[in-house]
């Protein structure tokens, strides 16, 4: 029944209003979830979707909520005067975005936003790798930042070079001693192995070739894998770090947004 008297109250505003978009019923829509009334009004008031911040204000929460990124970008920059001011709204999305870990991660960021936000502003440092204020960071925070930072210190160059030096040094630099150890016993049996097949067959033996081919191929994967292990570390550490940063924010609060 509700949606009955929703189609119809849609239909005489189209027909009868003065132009103007009703923002308590927007908000109706909005609140009640009615995508498809609220796809049709909007349709009807297309200009000034674009040209009104409340109304964008409005549909940035909407899509926020309903995880459509696109839209909600869409909106999003046409009312982040009014987001700025919105910090219990701001914080949400900060805590969403800083978890994507992508490019939208970086869209996000990329606005320049100026609000009293203390998260927002924390945690945009924090992705352009700026000095951050330990004050508001409990201690498992503040321990996963230390190990994270720690991770950036180490060079992918080093990494490679001590690899390419003593196979398995690079991963053992880089904190990874269990499989830096394996790969150095693995390097040194299959180079004892060829070096045994060469001096008692020849250089151009098959089986002589075929563990060439295996120990060079294990030597250059050796040297690849300690510089990609490196950024798959710091990728970790930071994701780690981010979590333990944003997991105090109650998500519950989140659909509570829409009401503010």
């Amino acid at each position: 029944m509700n949606k009955i008297n929703t189609w119809f109250f849609l239909f005489i505003i189209s027909r009868f209003s003065l132009a103007q978009v009703d923002i308590i019923f927007l908000n109706h829509l909005i609140k009640n979830n009615c995508d498809k009334e609220l796809k049709y009004y909007l349709s009807t008031y297309q200009n000034q979707v674009e040209k009104s911040d409340t109304i964008n204000y409005l549909l940035c929460k909407y899509y926020f909520l309903k995880d459509d990124d696109k839209k909600f970008f869409f909106h999003f920059k046409n009312c982040t005067n009014l987001v700025e001011k919105d910090t219990v709204f701001l914080n949400g999305i900060t805590f969403k975005y800083s978890r994507k870990f992508d490019t939208i991660t970086q869209k996000f960021f990329s606005y320049s936003l100026h609000s009293s936000s203390k998260n927002y502003q924390l945690l945009k440092d924090v992705y352009y790798n700026k000095p951050i204020s330990f004050s508001s960071l409990d201690e498992k925070a503040i321990k996963s930042y230390h190990q994270w930072q720690k991770s950036l210190k180490k060079s992918p160059v080093i990494a490679g070079f001590l690899s390419a030096l003593i196979p398995g040094s690079g991963k053992i630099y880089i904190g990874k001693p269990y499989s830096g150890s394996i790969t150095f016993l693995s390097s040194s049996i299959l180079f004892i192995t060829t070096y045994e097949s060469i001096s008692s067959k020849g250089i151009y033996h098959p089986l002589s070739i075929l563990n060439i081919m295996f120990s060079t191929t294990f030597y250059i994967t050796n040297i690849y894998g300690s510089i990609n292990d490196l950024q798959d570390i710091r990728l970790k550490r930071y994701k780690q770090f981010i979590y333990d940063l944003t997991e105090s924010y109650n998500h519950h609060n989140i659909p509570n947004i829409i009401e503010k």
